[in-house]
């Protein structure tokens, strides 16, 4: 419990000039509630979770998801921009959210970031991108432009960035361990992912908040990542 309690903490701490969105900058005077929070979360690692027992995510909210989309689609969102993805979708909620629930604070964290980086790259946001990345190993300008190429080709609209934004959501929740149905979950985290969402919809209500077809494509593409870690691709750890 130890361990994992000084994990949990270390985890949220960033050392450096600025810390990146869900972390603390390290400090001589550190917040109590850090500590709170990383005993609640050894607490929570020593219980075998039952999906099917956990309290429901709160509901999101139809127009307040819309207003948030379009604003960053038109390049018009507010000033801050973790405080609206957290009200427009739930699962993100440091406290009622389904990664709290879960005990995956860290997934959370990991799932808000995949976004923002998503949203930053649609719209051509190099500074924020790049701004807590080491100067020696930053990513180029001209690797920035190429990439701006695919995403301008995407030519994402609303619909599209709500389902990609919902993907990130829901990947990070098949690291969750825990029994569904009686049964302790296994295979790949996609796979979990799946089964989870579809057996627990209460923990993942923004991927029913989608239409059908959306949901589809969420499907194959956690499918595909099961099969063909991109990622592990573009950094040369497979082919």
């Amino acid at each position: 419990a130890v361990y994992k309690y000084a994990t949990s903490y270390l985890k949220s701490i960033w050392i450096g000039a600025s810390s990146p969105p869900g972390y603390i900058l390290a400090d001589d005077y550190m917040p109590k509630e850090l500590s709170l929070k990383s005993s609640q979360f050894a607490e929570g690692l020593t219980k075998e979770l039952s999906l099917e027992d956990l309290p429901p995510c709160p509901e999101p909210d139809d127009q307040v998801v819309e207003d948030v989309l379009k604003s960053i689609n038109s390049g018009e969102g507010s000033d801050d921009l973790v405080r609206d993805l957290r009200q427009a979708f739930p699962e993100l909620d440091e406290s009622a959210g389904t990664y709290a629930l879960l005990n995956l604070h860290d997934e959370g964290k990991r799932a808000l970031l995949a976004i923002l980086c998503a949203y930053w790259m649609k719209r051509g946001k190099y500074e924020k991108f790049t701004s807590v990345q080491p100067e020696k190993s930053r990513m180029s300008e001209s690797l920035w432009r190429e990439y701006q190429e695919i995403v301008s080709w995407a030519c994402m609209d609303d619909t599209s960035l709500h389902a990609m934004t919902v993907f990130f959501l829901v990947r990070g929740m098949g690291k969750a361990k825990g029994n569904l149905n009686g049964t302790a979950m296994a295979g790949s985290p996609e796979h979990i992912a799946l089964n989870m969402v579809r057996s627990v919809p209460a923990l993942a209500p923004s991927y029913w908040q989608l239409n059908s077809v959306s949901r589809h494509i969420i499907k194959r593409a956690l499918t595909t990542h099961a099969k063909f870690n991109l990622a592990q691709m573009l950094q040369g750890e497979n082919t």
